[in-house]
């Protein structure tokens, strides 16, 4: 008989130990965060934060779609901007911990992007919501979810084209790893998935992070592949793969 030998990856007692003292303090932060964040929200509450953004949208038009616009990235940026002291220290923990190389100012204005980004994509969803609960004050949650469905479509498939490319670059993967695009459309094939060679690609993650990923993204025309720079830094093809 042939015997297997079955060969465990394990890390270096240091990295090990790093690695566990890591995961104590993101599960910490997680804890904790948390109930930061319910404090937060029912600080708002006590102190009627929403019903004077909601009059002050009122006073400053009569046009839903304004006063949804001005409604939202109020309340959106007090939550978010009183929550932020969590997000730094995460951030904190990624460059302690060399998960992240990312300067602070750089993640400072990430996290301002994506606040907009927000606020853009909510302040639309608050004004369709409220529009549906006017007409439809019984049945609004159902109206809302059949409404939800093709914006959330559209978003999946904007995603990786319009909104990934601001917070990282990205470069066509087949002029630098020719092979390793031959193999990943037969792993493509096998998920029964067709994604051309010309909608694969090499992400400049190292800029900010020192962690590895590869992942599909999009749907229909914006389906790509997408690996990580520190992923073929740092891995062989068959670990990619």
């Amino acid at each position: 008989e042939t015997q297997k030998q079955v060969k465990t990856y394990t890390l270096p007692p240091e990295k090990l130990a790093k690695a566990i003292d890591y995961a104590h303090a993101r599960n910490w932060l997680h804890f904790i965060g948390f109930a930061y964040g319910v404090a937060v929200l029912a600080g708002l509450l006590v102190w009627r934060v929403a019903p004077r953004f909601r009059n002050w949208a009122q006073a400053a038009s009569r046009r839903r779609i304004v006063q949804a616009y001005i409604f939202v990235p109020l309340l959106v940026l007090a939550v978010d901007g009183l929550s932020l002291p969590v997000s730094i220290y995460g951030q904190h923990l990624s460059l302690q911990y060399d998960q992240s190389i990312q300067s602070w100012g750089s993640w400072f204005w990430d996290w301002a992007k994506g606040e907009l980004i927000g606020c853009l994509i909510m302040g639309f969803l608050a004004w369709i919501l409220y529009g549906v609960i006017r007409r439809s004050a019984r049945r609004w949650w159902f109206n809302f979810w059949l409404a939800a469905i093709p914006i959330v479509v559209f978003l999946l498939f904007i995603e990786p084209v319009a909104i990934e490319p601001l917070f990282y670059k990205f470069e066509p993967l087949m002029g630098k790893q020719p092979a390793l695009v031959a193999q990943i459309d037969q792993v493509v094939a096998r998920g029964g998935l067709v994604i051309p060679h010309d909608r694969m690609f090499e992400m400049k993650a190292s800029e900010k992070l020192n962690s590895l990923n590869a992942y599909v993204a999009g749907i229909g025309a914006s389906k790509r592949v997408v690996v990580w720079d520190t992923t073929l830094q740092k891995m062989t093809e068959g670990q990619t793969l």
